[in-house]
């Protein structure tokens, strides 16, 4: 790891930096095994460090105004590990076919916005893989929020699901048709919040935007700076004038309008 790369950020010289880093890695890998003398002392300190690490090294500048971005290779590759992860996950529940709702539950945001798009696009005949401004997080915004707050009110909500699973899978895994019935009251909540937002109106794709916009003053909801076509038309610095070109023939007159 060291010699990969693992050292590029110590600004000391390349023989220096291997040996701190060196000691660097093998210190912490004794301080973890040195604390791992009590029930999830060493996996909860990991755990909390690595969100640090998530937050500080990704997050913080993916957040809105973002300067980074995930793209297609990043996206699709959390939606890979978060899937394998839930996988096994179920693996090592107890609770038989009813833990097969935990993980619906706590990954129910992506699942929601999925539906959402699909059944929206479906219900307009539109193409089904056709990027566009139609999703939960799009219509979210144009009820008024900005980029912020948007992902703070879908962080909000998955943080709930969430943590109703883990309530689930820990504390009621013996149970399960309460499992199920909790279950079924998530997906009305999470299908209530789709049909309001069904109903709120969105540019479905770039270039094309209904013909009544929310006005909520984020730039979400409406078309975006390159997706506009911009005529640019010759002005002049001088008032508006009224000139007469008067043909030769005095029958022909035409009052042209020049600006």
């Amino acid at each position: 790891m060291l010699l990969s790369g693992g050292i590029d950020g110590i600004p000391l010289p390349a023989p220096l930096a291997f040996v701190l880093a060196l000691f660097w890695m093998v210190g912490l890998m004794n301080a973890f095994n040195f604390l791992d003398n009590m029930d999830g002392i060493t996996a909860g300190l990991a755990a909390i460090a690595t969100l640090g690490i998530f937050v500080l090294g990704f997050l913080w500048y993916n957040f809105a105004p973002a300067s980074i971005f995930l793209g297609d290779a990043g996206s699709l590759f959390l939606g890979y590990v978060v899937g394998g992860l839930s996988l096994r996950a179920v693996a090592y529940a107890e609770g038989g076919v009813s833990a097969l709702l935990i993980p619906v539950l706590m990954l129910g945001y992506p699942i929601f916005d999925a539906l959402l798009v699909t059944t929206s696009r479906f219900s307009e005949g539109r193409d089904l893989a056709q990027g566009g401004r139609d999703h939960s997080s799009h219509r979210i915004a144009c009820l008024g929020l900005n980029p912020k707050q948007t992902a703070t009110v879908i962080y909000v909500i998955s943080g709930f699901l969430t943590a109703v699973a883990v309530y689930l899978s820990l504390f009621q895994s013996g149970r399960p048709l309460f499992i199920a019935l909790v279950a079924v009251a998530a997906a009305s909540g999470m299908a209530l919040l789709g049909i309001r937002l069904f109903h709120v109106p969105v540019a479905a794709a770039p270039g094309e935007a209904p013909a009544t916009l929310a006005r909520s003053g984020t730039a979400l909801c409406e078309p975006q700076e390159d997706d506009l076509l911009v005529l640019n038309l010759p002005r002049t610095t001088e008032p508006e004038v009224l000139s007469e070109a008067v043909s030769a023939d005095s029958s022909s007159r035409e009052t042209v309008k020049a600006r």
